[in-house]
């Protein structure tokens, strides 16, 4: 038999610093990789993307899914309860994928964990923002079927009804 890589994901657990932690670097990650290094060091400290994690796990609020392979923790997404003018949305804060996992079903297995959860909060509009500079991302969520609906000052918004 081969060694099979098998994927799980599941909610951070709101009690482990270690992966709150992990997932406030990765944040801080993606502002790099997506901004600059530089820029992206100097947006947000440390402390504000931990409590900015710590929100999210809050009760109705949202929710944070790690992408699980091997005991490693190889991706995570952040999903939380929003409104705007048309009423509910359910808002993609962040997506996150460790490189040498890319392309590889992780970030679609989370889309579906993050879109699952906020189907049940009573969401059936959902949107990401992020930098219009973010192809990856963005190639991500239109292949699920997103579309740009709103551009301003180097953001885009993509988002998918469901009515």
């Amino acid at each position: 038999m081969g060694n099979r890589v098998r994927l799980v994901v599941r909610r951070l657990n709101p009690t482990s610093a270690d992966e709150i932690e992990l997932v406030a670097q990765r944040m801080r990650q993606t502002l790099e990789e997506v901004l600059d290094p530089e820029r992206g060091r100097s947006m947000y400290s440390m402390d504000w993307l931990r409590g900015r994690v710590r929100q999210h796990l809050e009760p109705d609020v949202g929710e944070v899914f790690l992408a699980v392979m091997n005991d490693a923790i190889v991706g995570h997404a952040i999903v939380r309860n929003e409104r705007d003018d048309q009423g509910r949305l359910g808002l993609f804060s962040t997506v996150w994928v460790h490189p040498d996992r890319r392309r590889s079903g992780v970030a679609r297995a989370l889309l579906k964990a993050g879109h699952g959860w906020l189907r049940r909060a009573g969401n059936q509009r959902f949107a990401t923002n992020t930098d219009s500079e973010n192809r990856r991302l963005i190639g991500l969520f239109m292949h699920h079927g997103y579309q740009v609906t709103e551009r301003a000052g180097g953001m885009v918004q993509l988002t998918l009804s469901e009515h």
